[in-house]
């Protein structure tokens, strides 16, 4: 794997950023990493308000907010952006997933 290692570190601090704030307060973050034959693959999962699966593609849209009526503090950024900017600069692949409240956010990187 050939991965700029400063930038990949500023992919992961986004998405536990991300994961920090719309967390259930209190909450779990769990990181899980696995080597398989097609990459390497980090999953960064957390509970918080459920995102509708019409919705998780356009996360990484800049300043998307998954509810518009949503205050500016609790709203869209750049920080998933710039974290699949970076991934998708690096041949790799980021995205979202949701099941209930189960939000995964997935880094394949090869």
């Amino acid at each position: 794997m050939n991965i700029d290692v400063n930038q990949t570190v500023r992919v992961f601090e986004n998405l536990l950023l991300n994961a920090v704030k719309y967390s259930y307060k209190p909450g779990e973050i769990v990181v899980k990493i696995s080597k398989e034959v097609n990459g390497v693959f980090v999953i960064i999962k957390n509970a918080g308000e459920h995102i509708p699966q019409a919705e998780l593609a356009r996360l990484f849209d800049r300043f998307y907010r998954v509810e518009q009526s949503r205050t500016a503090d609790k709203g869209g950024g750049l920080r998933l952006a710039i974290a699949k900017g970076i991934v998708e600069l690096q041949g790799g692949q980021i995205w979202g997933e949701c099941s209930g409240e189960v939000i995964r956010f997935i880094v394949k990187l090869t």
